[in-house]
């Protein structure tokens, strides 16, 4: 996360993430899509708005590429992260 915002300061439009052979999120977008990203529908829809815009990308190891979406996703990440470093 350090990486995709360091970026973000230096290019401010979208600073996107890369792995698995393809952009996806996080994504940090300048102040010029709010209203873009108002507008989308549950939790897609983000790459769209990346892929017809200007964009920078931080390129992940697949091995930590995965959605945090629960207390348990985050423990296991930190173990990942902890074993790798």
């Amino acid at each position: 996360m350090k990486k995709l915002i360091c970026k973000s300061n230096e290019e401010n439009e979208i600073v996107c993430t890369h792995y698995k052979g393809d952009i996806a999120v996080p994504a940090i977008f300048s102040n010029s899509h709010y209203e873009k990203l108002l507008s989308l529908k549950g939790d897609k829809g983000a790459k769209i708005i990346i892929k017809r815009n200007n964009y920078k990308s931080i390129f992940l190891d697949d091995s930590l590429a995965f959605d945090i979406d629960t207390t348990e996703d985050k423990i296991y990440l930190n173990k990942k992260v902890i074993e790798r470093y």
